[in-house]
């Protein structure tokens, strides 16, 4: 690991006492600060760029500001690790292979040992949403290449804002009251990039909805009107209705349709009886 540092020019050569290579405390710290912008998520290019700055003479505080107000995550979402079980009940029992390679390819899914990474968890779960509600999961990996691909295409057109921002000092590096100042920059409009583009997101999607799923309503009343009874006919028919309903229920109780005023007739018709006297012969 030392000789890749070395050779990169990330860290000195030893000491030579003899045939002994000796490393002393310059080198710790060396390898203290590679360890920990390696922890950081810097790429051994980033370092290397990094410590020539340094030994050219820049402050390497103002210089990590920078570089981490460029390069830091703008997603805030932790990776999540499934197995190809887990992947299965997700998404209902089973893992189309063609899916499971174009999720691969796009990046979706990473290959982490026996099992699978993603470091968008929430585009996944989008997906499981997508067959649960029966919509076809190889449609929505289409549509996701072309946003992707869309998207790719306006974030370099707005970084390149800022690069000709970094492209009036050349070759070098801004110096450090500019380092600092741009760093805030960056810090100030990374939220309100993140907020546009969701304004944005929404104002489409509300326009397209309403453009598709109004269209889709306009047609299907359209329909129903065409199609109802006209006034007259509908009275008519309500009337008929009502006509039915009250005779099943007569024809099932007579009297009214009430079954307590057969015994009250009866009641009624024994006690006449009773009260008259039978007639003398």
């Amino acid at each position: 690991m030392w000789i890749t540092y070395q050779d990169r020019g990330l860290l000195a050569p030893p000491l030579k006492r003899g045939r002994v290579g000796i490393y002393n405390q310059d080198h710790l710290e060396r390898l203290r600060l590679i360890g920990q912008l390696l922890a950081r998520g810097y790429t051994l290019g980033n370092i290397q760029e990094l410590i020539k700055a340094v030994e050219s003479g820049h402050d390497i505080r103002q210089l990590l500001g920078l570089m981490s107000a460029i390069a830091s995550p703008w997603s805030s979402q932790k990776p999540k690790h499934y197995n190809l079980a887990q992947l299965a009940l997700l998404f209902g029992g089973k893992v189309h292979k063609p899916v499971l390679e174009t999720a691969l390819q796009l990046g979706l899914l990473q290959a982490d040992g026996i099992g699978y990474k993603s470091n968008n968890p929430n585009i996944l779960q989008l997906g499981v949403e997508i067959t649960k509600a029966g919509l076809p999961l190889g449609r929505l990996l289409e549509l996701f290449v072309e946003v992707r691909t869309e998207l790719n295409r306006l974030t370099d057109k707005a970084v390149a804002l800022f690069v000709d921002v970094l492209d009036k000092y050349g070759d070098a590096l801004p110096p450090a009251e500019d380092m600092q100042k741009l760093a805030k920059l960056l810090w100030k409009i990374r939220p309100l990039v993140m907020s546009a583009l969701e304004s944005e997101i929404s104002r489409s999607l509300e326009g397209s909805i309403n453009k598709f799923i109004d269209d889709r309503l306009s047609r299907v009343i359209s329909h129903l009107v065409e199609n109802a009874p006209a006034e007259a006919d509908l009275a008519e028919w309500s009337l008929g209705i009502q006509q039915q309903q009250g005779g099943q229920t007569t024809e099932g109780h007579p009297n009214g349709g009430h079954p307590d005023n057969a015994s009250v007739s009866s009641v009624a018709s024994d006690e006449s009886q009773a009260s008259v006297p039978p007639a003398k012969s």
